[in-house]
């Protein structure tokens, strides 16, 4: 189920203007557009990265490990918008930089 989530919550957190009202908002419209299959559409990479991480994430129990992560993404995006910047206008690069940003680093440890 983390590959259809993530692609929600990526879809909405990057979304430029107002394209969906929501998560459920969301939902129907990638199944409308693509049909079932299309919630599973790349994730492929997200395997990879998940796989990559599971020796941390069972270290420290998952959901802790999620937290942190998503912590440290929000803060980078708050920073910006703080500078001014619309959340909606932050570059995408941008976005997957933050993203990548944690797990880059507690695999350098």
């Amino acid at each position: 189920m983390k590959g259809p989530t993530e692609l929600v919550r990526i879809r909405l957190q990057t979304q430029k203007g107002k394209v969906y009202s929501g998560p459920i908002d969301c939902i129907r419209k990638i199944y409308r557009d693509g049909g079932l299959s299309s919630f599973y559409r790349g994730i492929g990479p997200t395997i990879g990265r998940v796989a990559n991480g599971m020796g941390y994430a069972t270290a420290l129990p998952y959901i802790v490990h999620h937290r942190i992560y998503f912590l440290c993404f929000e803060s980078l995006m708050r920073r910006e918008v703080a500078k001014g910047i619309p959340r909606q206008d932050i570059p995408n690069w941008r976005i997957c930089l933050y993203g990548a940003l944690y797990p880059s680093l507690i695999n350098c440890g």
